[in-house]
């Protein structure tokens, strides 16, 4: 084979070094800038669908503008979480009005846990009742049985005010938790109830006739939302302004006016009446000919 030939079936290859040098003296590729134009100019001039379908809702006080389908999905969370919470408030009623029928309770439970006692003085001072009717007639160790049973009347009296005492700071621990959650109650019963709103009610039912002592007494949530619902009707009542009851007023031309030639007819009725001759009738007559023939 020539030596020509071989030179163009195997061309020279490149050693490392030059593969190198060749690829610092190229340097980096440019980046392909055409393609990002595109991009760019297509979301300028398509903003795919920005502010078309859009509705408003509103969600915890503030309002959006969302899709059709979110604002359903919205709606419907709102309406499950009113639900939720209507649920929840109703429990925590009926749990309030456990722990007051529970505080009820155990008031009848105090008053049996002493009864023995209030047995024991009741028959004491009856005991010495009986022996001062009797005291001239007493003899030493009756006399001194007097005494020795006012004394038993005294620790007996002071037994049971100590347990009353005990069992008024336990009630009033509990009227305090039950007025806690009470008001806690009443916040999500009332719409936007606030401390000012809770002042507002009381100063309503004053004017209504409840005393302070009353009002501080009231721990159940309903009679806090049926005085607030009570409050809310008188202002509704005092706002609304009775509107005057329109007047009829006649337009000038509205009824139809009377035709000429029936005025002409009453006035020649009229004339006729009038007249006392029978030349004042002729002159009527011809005056009405006159009229009509103008």
């Amino acid at each position: 084979m020539p030596e020509a030939a071989v030179d163009q079936a195997a061309p020279k290859a490149e050693s490392l070094v030059d593969q190198l040098a060749k690829s610092f003296d190229q340097g980096p590729e440019p980046e392909p800038t055409e393609p990002q134009e595109a991009a760019a100019e297509g979301t300028e001039e398509s903003p795919v669908g920005v502010g078309d379908g859009l509705e408003e809702v509103e969600y915890e006080g503030q309002t959006y503008k969302v899709p059709a389908p979110l604002k359903e999905a919205i709606i419907q969370k709102g309406d499950y979480t009113s639900k939720t919470q209507e649920v929840a408030n109703a429990r925590r009623n009926v749990e309030l009005l456990q722990d007051a029928m529970k505080a009820a309770q155990a008031e009848q439970a105090f008053t049996g846990s002493i009864a023995p006692e209030l047995n024991q003085l009741a028959a004491t001072e009856a005991r010495q009742k009986d022996l001062i009717a009797r005291w001239n007639t007493l003899s030493m160790e009756d006399k001194q049985e007097v005494y020795l049973l006012d004394k038993q009347m005294q620790t007996l009296q002071q037994g049971i005010n100590e347990k009353r005492q005990q069992f008024s700071h336990e009630q009033q621990r509990i009227a305090n938790e039950l007025k806690e959650k009470a008001r806690d109650v009443v916040r999500k019963s009332i719409p936007n109830f606030t401390e000012q709103v809770a002042k507002d009610i009381a100063e309503h039912a004053i004017t209504e006739g409840y005393t302070k002592q009353e009002i501080d007494s009231i721990w159940d949530p309903r009679h806090a939302k049926t005085l607030w619902k009570a409050m809310q009707f008188d202002r509704l009542q005092k706002a609304a302004v009775k509107a005057p009851k329109p007047v009829a007023v006649v337009k000038p031309g509205a009824s139809n006016p009377m035709p000429a030639q029936v005025k002409n007819d009453l006035s020649l009725r009229k004339a006729q009446k009038s007249a006392t001759t029978s030349s004042d009738k002729a002159k009527a007559i011809q005056a009405r000919l006159e009229a009509s023939f103008r």
